[in-house]
């Protein structure tokens, strides 16, 4: 039964981040949105800011399947979490 559940919120939280936007809005390395809901911390590996030229100000976020996440840097739990990453040593820049 753990098992079932324990597959479930797996394929629940990969049809998530699945939906989520992702890094591409004509320049390489900008964002054209953010994130529509938060991430858990536990699923985030790394960080790193777009570049200042970027239309959208965003801190780009890497999952542990490598998959890459924009979100507002000027939400809370997006502060909390790269202050996480920074404590942990884990950001890209």
């Amino acid at each position: 039964m753990a098992l079932v559940v324990a597959l479930v919120l797996e394929a629940s939280v990969l049809s998530i981040i699945a939906a989520i936007p992702s890094v591409g809005a004509g320049k390489s390395d900008c964002c054209g949105t953010y994130a529509p809901k938060p991430i858990q911390r536990k699923l985030l590996k790394r960080f790193h800011h777009t570049p200042a030229d970027c239309r959208l100000p965003a801190v780009i976020f890497v999952t542990i399947k490598g998959i890459e996440v924009c979100a507002n840097p000027n939400e809370n739990w997006v502060k909390t979490a790269v202050r996480n990453l920074r404590k942990n040593g884990k950001p890209l820049e």
